[in-house]
This record gives C-alpha cells, structure tokens and sequence, in this order.
C-alpha cells in the first residue's frame, strides 16, 4: 500500500528530531501508550523490531545486511494481507528496504515505538517520512 506524504507526517518527522516525544502523543488521533527511557532504549538497542518481535538486544532493524535476511523471514514466515486487523505486522518501507515496524490495533491504528523513543498509538498511515512510503501488512 502506497502512504501519501501528508502535514501530520511531515509534523511527526520534525517532532522526532527536535526530540518533542510529548508532541507526538498530542498530535490528533496519537495517544501515548508507554513512556520509555529514550537513553535506556538505545543503551539496550531497544527499538520498533524488537518491541514487534518481543526480542530483547538484538541488533535494530536497520538497513544492513541482517535487515535484509529478517525481512525476507518476515516475507516467508507470515501471509501478506491487504485488510488489517488486531496483531497484523505493519512494515514500512523504502524501496524494499524495511525502516520501521508496527502492531496493528485494528484497520485504522497501531501501536508502534519510534526510534528508541515511547510506544503511541497512532492511525496507520500516520508515520514519519523517513519510515518510507509502502505499508505491507503480514499475519501469522
């Protein structure tokens, strides 16, 4: 699925590198779920792929090589679906490259941890433009 650029990302990706984490969660339909330790988070390597995946220390989902091969487990292990609901896997990307990955709520809303940062519920179109432009959705 095709995400359009639209204002609430655009303010989304400015509060996330002024460091504005009360921000996020008083943009419209955004709600705060967790406050985390930002400082502790990346400290540990907490990020969106091991809150998804609920792993502790692995290496963050990033553009590198072992990204690459836990996208494709992600490709092979999971059914992609177009309709989502609770407990799908949302994953954002960039010219096949995954940047960031959420927990659908239900069609409109996932909870996702941005960056080492809090966990904010959020509709699901709504994420920072660096996260990418595609949405694919994958249920166990």
């Amino acid at each position: 699925m095709k995400i359009q650029n639209t204002k609430v990302r655009e303010t989304l990706l400015g509060l996330i590198f002024e460091g504005n984490e009360e921000g996020i969660g008083e943009l419209p339909e955004f709600r705060l779920l967790e406050r985390r330790s930002s400082f502790e988070d990346s400290r540990n390597r907490y990020s969106c792929y091991q809150y998804v995946f609920e792993l502790d220390n692995m290496t963050p989902w990033r553009q590198d090589d072992l990204s690459f091969s836990e996208w494709r487990k992600v490709q092979e292990k999971y059914t992609e679906v177009k309709n989502f609901k609770k407990g799908d896997i949302l994953v954002y990307s960039l010219l096949d490259i995954p940047y960031h990955v959420a927990i659908a709520i239900d069609d409109y809303y996932a909870r996702s941890k941005f960056g080492y940062g809090n966990i904010y519920k959020h509709p699901i179109l709504a994420v920072p433009h660096h996260y990418g432009d595609i949405l694919n959705g994958f249920r166990i």
